[in-house]
């Protein structure tokens, strides 16, 4: 079995995720070699696994981009978090607890909750519409 090594992060912070929200430019491109290698090995029938030593909250869907879902992989946050492998289930940010009276606002880019008189929340989401994190304002201040 070949395994595959990534280099699927920041040069200076590798433990941070390189996932940005879709309106925001990426300064690198997804594609590299090893798609290229995976891509080759997954239609030749030939075993390999994906180890990912940086913090990766949506590998499985940036495998699933490039029709790659079925990749055997070890992630080392996975392992040390105690996560297992098992089907995502999507968040949809209205099922969460959200204060009397919130009012939605939609952009183009991401939606606004106003939860108070100097509270509000911003919802973004990634290139595949879903929910990616939620950034809590007051005062215009993140909290």
């Amino acid at each position: 079995m070949k395994r595959f090594i990534p280099a699927w992060y920041s040069h200076d912070k590798w433990w941070e995720s390189t996932s940005v929200p879709f309106y925001q430019k990426r300064q690198y491109t997804d594609f590299d070699d090893m798609i290229s290698l995976m891509t080759m090995h997954s239609k030749n029938n030939v075993d390999y696994q994906l180890m990912i030593l940086s913090f990766s909250p949506y590998l499985r869907t940036f495998l699933h981009r490039y029709d790659l879902f079925e990749t055997n992989y070890w992630s080392v946050f996975d392992d040390i978090q105690g996560v297992s492998h098992q089907t995502p289930q999507a968040i949809d940010y209205r099922d969460l607890a959200w204060p009397e009276n919130t009012e939605f606002i939609f952009t183009p880019y991401k939606i606004q909750a106003v939860t108070g008189e100097h509270t509000f929340s911003k919802i973004h989401f990634s290139q595949e519409g879903y929910l990616m994190w939620i950034e809590d304002f007051q005062h215009n201040i993140i909290q």
